[in-house]
């Protein structure tokens, strides 16, 4: 992948270069109040793709910005509910063994039933 992007862009470095090499004819511009003359056609185009790449980062920043922010706040969850669940989970096992320690008392303390007589066996 790595080496696809650096293809992408010498391809695009190219391009420009021969962009600016054939459009060397001098251009106006005029921005609100500012106006400049004499201005190489092929210098607008490279300040045109720079400010293009500087918007592109800045949009790339804010975007990885708000994803930390996401996955600090899905962080913080999860480990609250995980703190919720060992809660729940000690309180399941203690109550376990209150349960299981009644029924071991329960059991020594009852009488033994009396056997149960077997029902006559039919006869031939």
């Amino acid at each position: 992948m790595r080496y696809l992007i650096i293809v992408l862009i010498l391809l695009v470095s190219v391009v420009m270069v021969v962009f600016g090499v054939q459009n060397t004819q001098k251009v106006e511009l005029n921005f609100l109040n500012y106006g400049a003359k004499d201005v190489s056609l092929a210098l607008v185009v490279v300040l045109a793709a720079l400010g293009g790449v500087i918007l592109s980062g800045l949009i790339t920043v804010w975007t990885s910005i708000q994803s930390g922010f996401r996955e600090r706040a899905f962080r913080r969850k999860l480990e609250r509910e995980n703190r919720e669940l060992a809660q729940k989970l000690t309180t399941s096992e203690r109550e376990n063994h209150t349960l299981r320690a009644a029924l071991q008392a329960q059991s020594r303390s009852a009488v033994p039933a009396p056997p149960r007589e077997s029902p006559p066996s039919p006869r031939a």
